[in-house]
């Protein structure tokens, strides 16, 4: 594991209809709080999207989807945490970054060649390639998709990075997600998880977008709430690859502590020699008189 640890992304869905935490942010006062608990909880990045990636959800429209992402995009940026907007349409994408945002999420694998030439008129912003074969909204799970997974990923970035390049775009934008569940199997992410060190070669950094996904429920028979602990074994098998990484979570506080401790347990020169347990967190607190637990 490297010395510093990986960046975390925390997730805030701006819409209603999120695989993963059933519509919970889909007012702005529930969203304001969301923001208020990634900050809090120590986020280095916050992704805001607008449309889920859910195949079972139709498509929303250019206007929807800026509708629902600008108000709590504007809050965003006033914060002063580097913010990132997670969109395959490259119309979103100019307005976000006019509104600030740093990051330009796009989970379709630059379904939209336009893009390309969002990101070439902004050069001081980032571009996070996905590998993603399929379509948005299009679930992908051939089993003879690829000769060899972990192989093909790393071609197929090449590929794009040198499209990129010809439209404008600098490698210094780029960030690469080997796409997590996008047109794999269960069994595919798993290899491209073992993969992971083959992305050195990109020497760039790496974006996974782990939590809560398929996979770890196929293999702990799980629903999307109930696999923080399958999400927390993938940060910390990803964290040993020794890649530039940014990991891309729900549950910020517990990814940070995972990785606080992980590091603590790795490198033990970081840990001050005169560690010591403050009194008050002994136990948990007093309710009611009576000890609680």
């Amino acid at each position: 594991m490297r010395s510093d640890r990986p960046l975390i992304m925390g997730i805030l869905n701006a819409n209603g209809d999120s695989f993963s935490d059933g519509g919970a942010f889909s007012t702005m006062e529930a969203q304001r709080r969301r923001l208020d608990t990634l900050i809090l909880e120590g986020a280095d990045i916050i992704d805001i999207g607008a449309q889920t990636a859910s195949t079972s959800i139709s498509e929303i429209s250019i206007d929807q989807e800026l509708e629902r992402l600008l108000p709590i995009l504007l809050e965003a940026i006033g914060t002063g945490v580097r913010i990132s907007v997670d969109t395959y349409r490259s119309e979103v994408a100019d307005a976000a970054i006019s509104a600030g945002a740093a990051i330009v999420n796009d989970y379709s694998g630059l379904n939209d060649r336009r893009m390309a030439d969002t990101m070439a008129r902004n050069l001081d912003r980032s571009y996070v390639l996905t590998h993603n074969i399929g379509k948005p909204k299009k679930r992908v799970t051939e089993t003879s998709l690829y000769s060899s997974v972990a192989g093909d990923v790393l071609k197929w970035f090449r590929l794009k990075s040198i499209e990129l390049a010809k439209r404008g775009v600098a490698a210094t934008q780029l960030i690469y997600d080997p796409g997590i569940d996008l047109s794999k199997t269960p069994r595919q992410t798993v290899e491209v998880l073992h993969g992971l060190s083959t992305l050195h070669a990109l020497g760039r950094p790496i974006l996974l977008g782990v939590s809560r996904k398929d996979f770890i429920g196929a293999i702990t028979r799980t629903t999307p709430a109930k696999r923080l602990p399958g999400t927390l074994a993938t940060v910390g098998f990803a964290a040993s690859a020794d890649l530039d990484l940014i990991v891309r979570v729900h549950d910020v506080g517990a990814t940070r502590d995972f990785l606080t401790v992980l590091q603590a347990l790795d490198t033990p020169e970081y840990v001050h020699p005169d560690l010591r347990l403050e009194p008050q967190l002994y136990r948990e607190p007093m309710e009611g008189g009576r000890p609680n637990g």
